[in-house]
């Protein structure tokens, strides 16, 4: 089906999945916790979010708000009972991130008090598949290159 006829839901959840195969594929499916924290995996590789898709959705497809990790690590670590050490690793791991995401969530807190808010269309799912897709497709010829 193509991307024009999809609805903005079904663009979503195809955004979000080319997002994820781009983040991991990034990442070279290395999960952040299982390396710094030096904890052995468990389950696939996801695509986490320093502040939560449903958070703030100006972040929801920035690179800098995303790292691969493990099932276990995700879902038990960052959304457990004690994220803190999980919290604390991506912090101290990526700081420029964390200051980032920080300052956009802030600055989107501000506007959904004013009462502006960020509404996705058709056309910016449509453009986050594409950019994503190519940025993808770039990513894997490089390290095709690589070897």
């Amino acid at each position: 089906m193509k991307l024009e006829n999809k609805t903005k839901a079904q663009l979503m959840k195809t955004a979000d999945e080319i997002f994820s195969l781009y983040i991991r594929e990034r990442d070279q499916h290395l999960c952040l916790f299982g390396l710094v924290l030096n904890d052995p995996c468990a389950g696939g590789h996801q695509c986490c979010h320093a502040i939560s898709k449903g958070a703030c959705s100006e972040l929801r497809y920035d690179v800098n708000n995303a790292f691969d990790g493990c099932y276990k690590h995700h879902m038990f670590g960052w959304h457990g009972r004690n994220p803190l050490p999980y919290t604390d690793c991506f912090s101290k791991t990526y700081p420029m991130r964390k200051a980032y995401v920080d300052k956009v969530f802030s600055e989107y807190k501000k506007k959904l008090a004013e009462g502006v808010e960020f509404r996705p269309t058709k056309e910016y799912y449509i453009d986050k598949i594409n950019t994503f897709r190519r940025k993808l497709k770039e990513l894997k010829n490089a390290t095709a290159s690589d070897f």
